[in-house]
């Protein structure tokens, strides 16, 4: 890495080799299950737009399986047909910055799924 991208004070810690001895990919990966599996998170996630959090779960691969079966995907989550959702808020706008402009796009449920590509969608100002 070249000496101007790195902060004198990194510099003198990454020098240190005692200084990070308990920073291991195994301290994190035990963190993250131990709060995902009491529902616990350091910032609570979201759809896009911090008004649409999300709930989330551990899931167990041994005990609960991760594909869902046709007839379950139809009667518990009404995959089978297509469903219009309304207008949903896409993106904000801002070319003047001092107001910015809400984008909206016409929401459609297909197998579960919501398709966002922008060159598929009406997206309306």
């Amino acid at each position: 890495m070249p000496e101007y991208l790195v902060d004198k004070h990194e510099a003198e810690e990454l020098r240190r080799p005692d200084i990070r001895k308990d920073e291991t990919e195994i301290k994190y990966v035990s963190m993250f299950r131990r709060r995902a599996t009491k529902g616990q998170c350091f910032n609570q996630p979201y759809l896009g737009c911090r008004e649409f959090a999300a709930a989330f779960r551990l899931v167990d691969p041994e005990t609960e399986p991760t594909s869902w079966s046709d007839e379950f995907k139809t009667q518990e989550l009404g995959f089978g047909e297509p469903r219009d959702l309304g207008w949903m808020l896409y993106d904000l706008q801002y070319t003047d910055p001092t107001n910015p402009k809400p984008l909206f796009f016409r929401a459609q449920l297909h197998n579960g799924a919501i398709n966002t590509d922008r060159s598929q969608l009406e997206v309306r100002g």
